[in-house]
């Protein structure tokens, strides 16, 4: 809804206009965290220790399913990452989208993440988890081929850009959930274990945008070769954590 309502914010204000809404917003958040209550039972000043941290971490760092899915998790991430830096730039700037515009287009790819989530929910019990990761690559790896396509033969528009993301949003939802699951799954320490792999992850994403800053390229290929790379890089994860899929 972000991405929607800073389009509108942005059309008829200014893009400064998101800035203070998001200032506005947070600090309802803040005003809410005040009425949440302690969950904490008994404190563990020993857990806050460095050494204690530290040797908790490296203990979590052995555990092979944490490095697969959070790496997996991570790749997928990153095209969302992705899709959120690159999309202003092809939608108002090449295709003379308005930001209004832009703010309710892009949210149909979020609208495939929406219902893999949904489809994944409501059949999961069909299939096991390294068929439904299998069958989100599947989708991503035919969305980016068509993305690829595409824009070599220079169809740049507003159906070749947002059909293949909505099936590459698609199959993220599939793979981000089934992996993260099956990491979480296998924690026995899942504080150390969750905020470990939250790290990974997010890393990751971050990193993959980072690569895409500094091309610094306005060549419209560049996002369908990352993209590209991404799925390289979690078809590689999938066969070479084949082991982590038996829990």
């Amino acid at each position: 809804m972000g991405v929607f309502i800073g389009g509108f914010i942005a059309e008829y204000f200014n893009w400064q206009g998101c800035l203070y809404f998001l200032f506005i917003y947070n600090g309802f958040l803040c005003v809410l965290s005040l009425f949440l209550k302690e969950t904490v039972g008994k404190k563990d000043i020993d857990a806050l220790r460095c050494r204690h941290l530290l040797m908790n971490y490296i203990q979590v760092m052995m555990n092979r399913n944490l490095l697969v899915f959070s790496l997996m998790t991570g790749f997928s991430t990153a095209v969302v990452y992705i899709f959120t830096a690159v999309a202003p730039f092809i939608l108002i700037r090449y295709l003379g989208c308005s930001e209004g515009v832009y703010g309710v287009l892009a949210m149909i790819p979020f609208i495939g993440q929406l219902t893999g989530s949904l489809l994944l929910v409501r059949y999961s019990g069909c299939m096991n988890s390294k068929q439904w990761i299998g069958l989100g690559l599947l989708l991503d790896v035919f969305a980016v081929l068509f993305l690829l396509v595409f824009f070599t033969y220079h169809v740049i528009t507003v159906y070749s850009l947002l059909i293949p993301v909505f099936f590459l949003f698609f199959g993220h939802a599939i793979i981000s959930s089934t992996a993260w699951s099956l990491f979480v799954i296998t924690l026995t320490d899942k504080g150390n274990g969750v905020s470990v792999g939250n790290f990974i992850y997010l890393s990751v994403a971050v990193l993959s945008t980072l690569v895409l800053t500094l091309l610094h390229s306005m060549n419209h290929l560049v996002l369908p070769f990352i993209y590209l790379g991404l799925i390289v890089m979690m078809l590689l994860l999938f066969f070479f954590g084949r082991g982590c899929y038996e829990i």
